[in-house]
């Protein structure tokens, strides 16, 4: 696995990270796919946030240090 190549890029507008390879697609996948296997948890609340605030930490230990730049708010302006 080659981890020297970044896998997500700072988002255009706003603050956040985008998938730039098809690893940070995969990665963005599971995630959204986690999310919705949480949705089964409706009637357990606790729970259902304790298992979701483990899926973010869990998205943002894997994205930030695989992420191209440095994290800041963009306004989406081209740099010339």
């Amino acid at each position: 696995m080659d981890f020297n190549k970044y896998w997500f890029k700072p988002r255009t507008f706003g603050y956040g990270v985008s998938p730039k390879t098809w690893e940070g697609w995969v990665v963005t996948i599971l995630f959204i796919l986690y999310l919705i296997f949480l949705a089964r948890f409706k009637e357990d609340t606790i729970k259902l946030v304790l298992y979701f605030i483990v899926g973010i930490v869990a998205m943002l230990l894997i994205a930030f240090p695989l992420t191209e730049g440095k994290l800041k708010w963009n306004w989406g302006m081209v740099k010339w």
